[in-house]
């Protein structure tokens, strides 16, 4: 019969081969899916590119703080259950991990059978969290798309439409900025509502062809923004925004490419496939809706 975890996909972060080979076999035996990394690097990067259920990780890495990985999913909005490992752990050490928001701390040299039992409890414990904040998040979603709509129906303003899509775009990724851009020109984009930390890009007009944002707009296609690997316009617009990375999404407005919804963040790296994928939802509907204010070009 199959796992109820199926599928389930558990980061094991550990330098030690045996003892991480060890919990990479148990959690396959549950049905999930297990990768593996050997230092603080390794499971950051892997961090940044897939959602993990549990994240189970040695206090001690070649390059840094396991610990620092609970503080990176707490950033970067991540629903991952984080374990801790330690071969010599003292009481107030362990209090300390659990308070820091680690869900459970092994002892080593481990033992398979109380690996299991306990990697059970901790993906069957993520599960229903992550069922409960999928709901959450859908329910955000649904006022997120009914707020818009009516506006569009009720013929408002496209600025005040703008305001109120990078609104709920900031509260939907709980990030700390979100911009609405539109193109004003055939070769210019005028920033129409720009919050939190992107307010300073409020009413700012750029070139299609000198932004990360136009680029977005020219590929038809997410853009996940460093601004270490940006134009230099770009970098430099970045720098004195403050801005350490973002997500530029296009607005598709009867397939021709109008503008963009963005959301921005002073951490480096903040932004996941999942957010791309929520974020690219979200533009998609307000498309749509603006489908009822702008004119059909001829």
């Amino acid at each position: 019969m199959e796992s109820p975890l199926q599928g389930a996909a558990v980061l094991v972060v550990d330098p030690d081969a045996a003892s991480g080979s060890l919990v990479s076999r148990v959690a396959e035996g549950l049905g999930a899916a297990a990768s593996s990394a050997r230092t603080l690097a390794e499971a950051t990067a892997q961090l940044g590119a897939r959602a993990f259920a549990a994240v189970v990780a040695e206090c001690e890495l070649p390059d840094g703080d396991g610990a620092a990985l609970i503080d990176l999913g707490r950033q970067r909005g991540l629903l991952s259950s984080f374990v801790m490992l330690s071969s010599a752990p003292t009481l107030n050490a362990s209090l300390a991990l659990m308070r820091a928001g680690a869900v459970d701390c092994w002892v080593k040299p481990l033992e398979a059978a109380k690996v299991e039992e306990r990697l059970r409890a901790v993906l069957a414990g993520s599960a229903t969290a992550s069922d409960r904040a999928r709901l959450q998040l859908a329910l955000v979603q649904s006022a997120a798309c009914r707020e818009i709509l009516r506006a569009a129906l009720d013929h408002r303003p496209l600025k005040e439409i703008a305001e109120r899509s990078a609104a709920w775009a900031m509260k939907l990724l709980s990030c700390e900025g979100a911009t609405f851009t539109f193109r004003t020109a055939e070769a210019e984009i005028e920033y129409l509502a720009a919050l939190g930390g992107a307010a300073a890009m409020k009413g700012r007009k750029l070139q299609v062809s000198d932004s990360s944002t136009g680029e977005a707009m020219a590929r038809g296609a997410p853009v996940v923004f460093d601004p270490l690997q940006a134009p230099p316009a770009s970098r430099a617009r970045a720098e004195r925004d403050g801005v350490r990375s973002g997500l530029i999404v296009p607005l598709l407005v009867r397939d021709l490419p109008s503008g963009t919804l963005g959301v921005t963040s002073s951490r480096p790296q903040a932004f996941t496939q999942e957010h791309v994928a929520l974020l690219v939802a979200l533009a998609g509907f307000i498309a749509e809706a603006l489908e009822l204010l702008v004119p059909a070009r001829s």
